[in-house]
């Protein structure tokens, strides 16, 4: 959701602690394979500024029955419009991973929200990518009866495109939707103080160039990220305090996971306040946005993809299939099995964030890792241990 300043703002502040990690996986590796209870936390959220207020539920998930569970009481309920969301962290087996780029980091927290889940109530899912699979959830984005709203579109396609291979293919995004109904009607709701301060900013700014003699600059004008779109439109202020936080941890703190699914259920909210202002006109422009984001971004994720995977992978590995995991950990182990030189194994090392791999696959490529240092120093190849080795395992799917 445009979160590129503040997450290099993160990466900068929270290295020492990534680089800690790096250099002492054991406790972070056991700690993993911990199962903790199901968490289910209800939030009070409005629903307009003028509405009642309405209840919610956040779902975080720990085993990956109550992620089909709960998917499949969503089909039971009827298609709908589902928001959707994701939390990104810098890939610690990349060299200069950063959460911005899905060839550089990893999905943490996949996050889905639909109006009724049944009995009327919203309800949000929250998966932990690094534990679980999103891959049942994900499919919904790919269905056109299940509107999947999003706001500011070109993260999630791309991120989504990469990693899954799913092109999402009824979209709406609420970031591009304020601004039209801006453009067209101006202020819908209460301007907020920012919106009063950036306003008389551009005024200044043009008086300045007046009397200067000098071009018009460019108006500003108001801001559209989420949490000033919320305030602004829905009298919701979104505590993002968390946004900044640490999801490179292992164990994700309860706000972190409160935050993420707030976020999400907020998206249900907007769209209902949008739906009957937008026009006609407006849905088009919509859905021209959606087609033209999904061809620039999700086909050339999965094109990006492609091309790295062979590249990495030589030609020691099966042509890549999307969604086709079983593979993933063989290809995966054939490529590190055919590696000949030290060189050729730390490219096999860089290649394995490219690839869908699962925690639970760690077992199968550490041993194959072990065999191949094994068999490489009989052939007296000296191999050094390092961060890209070690820290490998979090990077699932």
């Amino acid at each position: 959701m445009g979160r590129a300043s503040n997450k290099l703002l993160a990466a900068a502040t929270l290295a020492p602690q990534r680089r800690a990690v790096a250099q002492n996986p054991a406790p972070i590796l056991e700690e993993m394979v911990v199962e903790t209870p199901s968490i289910r936390t209800d939030m009070i959220r409005p629903q307009g500024p003028t509405d009642a207020m309405r209840r919610g539920n956040i779902i975080i998930p720990r085993t990956q029955q109550e992620i089909e569970a709960t998917i499949a009481r969503w089909r039971r309920a009827g298609a709908q419009p589902i928001a959707h969301d994701l939390e990104c962290a810098a890939s610690p087996t990349v060299p200069n991973g950063t959460g911005l780029h899905p060839h550089l980091g990893t999905i943490r927290l996949a996050q889905f929200a639909v109006k009724d889940r049944g009995d009327g109530v919203p309800e949000a899912l929250v998966i932990d990518c690094w534990r679980l699979d999103p891959s049942e959830a994900v499919k919904l984005l790919a269905e056109p009866e299940w509107p999947t709203i999003i706001h500011f579109a070109q993260m999630e396609t791309r991120w989504i495109g990469y990693k899954y291979g799913v092109r999402i293919e009824n979209l709406i995004d609420t970031h591009l939707g304020s601004k039209l109904i801006y453009e067209r009607h101006g202020f819908t709701a209460q301007p907020i103080q920012e919106d009063i301060e950036r306003l008389r900013l551009d005024e200044e700014r043009e008086l300045k160039a007046i009397e200067e003699g000098k071009k018009l600059p460019k108006r500003r004008g108001p801001r559209f990220a989420l949490g000033v779109v919320c305030q602004r439109e829905l009298g919701l202020t979104l505590d993002k305090t968390q946004q900044n936080s640490y999801w490179d941890a292992v164990k994700l703190t309860d706000a972190q996971e409160k935050y993420a699914g707030e976020d999400v259920l907020s998206l249900l909210d907007l769209y209902d306040r949008f739906e009957p202002l937008w026009e006609d006109e407006d849905r088009e422009a919509l859905a021209k946005a959606a087609r033209d984001l999904n061809d620039k971004t999700a086909g050339i994720s999965e094109e990006e993809a492609l091309r790295r995977l062979r590249e990495e992978n030589d030609e020691t590995a099966a042509p890549y299939t999307p969604g086709n995991k079983g593979s993933e950990v063989e290809r995966a182990v054939t490529m590190i099995s055919s590696c000949q030189t030290k060189t050729e194994l730390d490219k096999a090392r860089h290649a394995l964030p490219y690839m869908r791999l699962h925690f639970s696959d760690q077992p199968a490529i550490q041993e194959a890792l072990r065999k191949k240092r094994r068999q490489l120093k009989r052939n007296k190849t000296v191999i050094k241990p390092s961060k890209v080795q070690v820290a490998s395992w979090r990077q699932p799917f």
